[in-house]
Parts: structure tokens; sequence; C-alpha cells
């Protein structure tokens, strides 16, 4: 099963009502997806790169991707060449459609692969609901009574864990999380997520203000190479009763960066993101690294169904965290499952991913076990190119 065809798709969704979280305003779901097409006809799917300058990129390193021979060679070997040609957003687009190709090849899954050097795969992977964002429309007054339905709502559907976003303002923050607590009780996880909105000060701040309504983590308390602030509020918050684990890193994408952090004990939990990060084969090697440091690995998951079906394989075959390395949920392999509305992750694939009981079934297709939807993907590209092929 040899690449004869490189294809790159710009998509992008409107979203109904935009919402926002201290980064900014989502107004639309925007991905560069990437389809690699074998010579027997069958393609492998991965997301991620730059929607403006990655068909470029993928066009300069298509000679060392055509050819590839994926009944014999590992991605692995593949991601090693690939690492000095591709930025790393389209590195991990393209290393994570040869993993798909490479278990279709094999008739696995690509958690049935990466399983194979010891351990089995999981069949399903505890899950906690991302949302509890701020929409556009609402007045104050709404954003409070609004994040108490939604969250009712995500614990009536059997979730065991939430987030939070926060870095509205302290006040407000806290009303916020107090209001929450109240309505999903002590038996729900709850996490909160600044977006780096805060200083590491203002960060303590809020952790010590909030720290009796039993916060799992403080998600991005500081910039996303501020390895200082990310420390100062690390020791700080694991003093308090009960203490606070720090979360961090989904802006980060390089291997040197993420050891940067670990050396600095920026994190207790780790959230590097499989579009941004090296796909599946950049992502096992975070791993690695991260619990050797002592650390948890929570992926951070938010793009189309194609990055969350490469999630849920890697977290099928990962080994548990190290323990105490983060709140008790985290010690097993946990999912960040994002419950904002998003077209090209509910609609593009199949089987659709869902959530039951806290838990969401890991697609035990092989590859990545899914099925893109062409039609789907027809209504949302605003391009779609070939970008190279034998």
């Amino acid at each position: 099963m040899k690449v004869n065809t490189v294809r790159a798709y710009c998509v992008r969704a409107p979203v109904t009502y935009p919402f926002r979280s201290a980064r900014g305003l989502l107004r639309e779901r925007a991905d560069l997806l990437v389809e690699l097409v074998a010579d027997n006809g069958h393609s492998g799917w991965g997301n991620g790169g730059d929607l403006d300058t990655g068909t470029e990129a993928l066009a300069a390193a298509a000679p060392l991707i055509l050819g590839a021979d994926l009944m014999q060679t590992d991605p692995v070997h593949l991601w090693d060449r690939l690492s000095g040609a591709l930025p790393i957003g389209e590195l991990s687009a393209v290393d994570t459609a040869l993993w798909d190709l490479r278990g279709q090849a094999l008739g696995q899954s690509v958690a049935g692969l990466l399983a194979t050097g010891g351990g089995s795969a999981r069949r399903q992977v505890r899950a906690y609901a991302t949302g509890l964002f701020r929409q556009q429309r609402w007045s104050d007054a709404d954003h409070a009574r609004e994040l108490v339905r939604e969250a009712e709502s995500y614990a009536a559907a059997g979730f065991t864990a939430m987030k939070l976003k926060t870095g509205f303002g302290l006040d407000a923050d806290v009303r916020h999380t107090a209001a929450i607590r109240r309505t999903i009780g002590s038996d729900v996880a709850l996490y909160v997520d600044s977006n780096a909105a805060y200083t590491a000060q203002q960060s303590v701040s809020l952790g010590e203000a909030v720290a009796g309504y039993e916060i799992g983590w403080m998600e991005e308390p500081a910039g996303a190479r501020d390895w200082t602030g990310y420390h100062q509020v690390r020791t700080r918050l694991g003093t308090l009763s009960p203490p606070i684990t720090v979360a961090g890193g989904e802006q980060l994408g390089l291997a040197a960066d993420f050891a940067a952090g670990c050396d600095a004990a920026a994190w207790d939990v780790v959230q590097p993101d499989v579009v941004s990060a090296g796909g599946i084969t950049g992502m096992w090697r975070l791993g690695e690294l991260v619990r050797a440091k002592g650390m948890a690995l929570v992926p951070h998951c938010f793009h189309t169904g194609i990055a969350l079906a490469a999630t849920l394989q890697l977290l099928s075959a990962q080994p548990l965290n190290p323990p105490g390395s983060g709140p008790a949920l985290a010690h097993e392999p946990l999912l960040e499952y994002d419950q904002t509305e998003h077209p090209t992750r509910e609609a593009l694939v199949r089987p659709i991913i869902s959530q039951r009981d806290g838990h969401v079934q890991v697609p035990d297709g092989p590859g990545l076990g899914i099925t893109v939807q062409r039609d789907v993907l027809e209504r949302y590209a605003t391009s779609a190119e070939t970008v190279a092929s034998l």
C-alpha cells in the first residue's frame, strides 16, 4: 500500500451562536485536513496545519511522502524524515494520515498498533465535557443562568467531569464556579480554564478564592511559555486545602517546548494536541516524556471528528498516568470531549462518536476506525486541492 496522492482541504463551518473564551470570540470552526490516497484507493486522514500556508508546505514535502509503502514502513520512521521538512501542524496531519493508512494496510486499529509494544487497547475512554463558554448574545445575567443550565445538562448526560471557562474577571469567575459546584454537587469533577488571560498572581488569587469548591485543575494560568509564572502558580495552589493541580500546553507544538516546561516543573497535567504536537507519533513520544517526569498526559481536543478519532486511538493505548500526577480522574486516560457546536466534528465522520455514562467508545475499525463523509466534506470545504500525485 503506497501513497500516490496528497490532497488538502480547508474546511470552515460557521456556528449558529458565536461564543467566547477569554482568548476571544469564535464565529466558525476552521481546519486544514490532509488526505493521503494509496495505490489501492484507500485514504488516510489527518487534521492540522495552517489554512493559508499549509498547502504550500505540503507541496514542498510531497517527494518525501509519495511512494511511502505503509505495508513495509512504520510511520515513526517517516516522521523522523518529515520532521525537518514540514511545520509541526502539517507534520501532525500527515503523520496521523500515515498511521490511518498503516492500520488499514495491516487490518488493525491505530490503538492496536500502538499497544503491541505492551499492554492492550481500551474499548472506551472516560471523558470530561468541555463547554461552559459565554455566548455573544448573552447578557451578564444570561451568562450566569445559562452556565447553570448547561452544567445540569452535562451531569444529566452522565459526564463525571466538566470544564468551566474562566478569565472573565475574578469576581465573575468565582460566582460562576460557586454556582456550578452547587448545581452539580460533589460527585462531578470540575476544572477551570482561563486561557492565559491572567497573570500568575491573578491566577493564584483565583485559585485561593475557588479552592473550597473542589477544583480538579486550573488550566492555562499563565502565558504559554511563562515557565516561571506556571511554577509560581503550581507551587502556591499545591499548598491549598484541597490542592489544585495545574494544567497547560495546548498552545505548544514543539517537543523542545514541552521538555522545557517539564524541566521547569510547570505543570501537573500536560495537554498537547494531536493537530499541533506532531500527530500520533509526536503525541506518543510526548506521553513517554511527560510520564517519565511524573506528570499526567491529558490531550487537548477541540477540532474535527478526525482529530477526535485520533485522540481516542491514542488514549485507548496510553499507559496509566503516574499516581498522584493530577486530579484523581486523570490517573487513567481522559478525553476532552468538546460539547460546543462543531459541524465538522459531529457530521464529518462515521461512526458517530458519542458519550454515554461518562465514557466514549473508541472506533474499532482499521486505522482511525472512521469513514469521512464526502458530502459533508464538500459542504464545508472552501478549497480542495490535489497537492501532488505520482
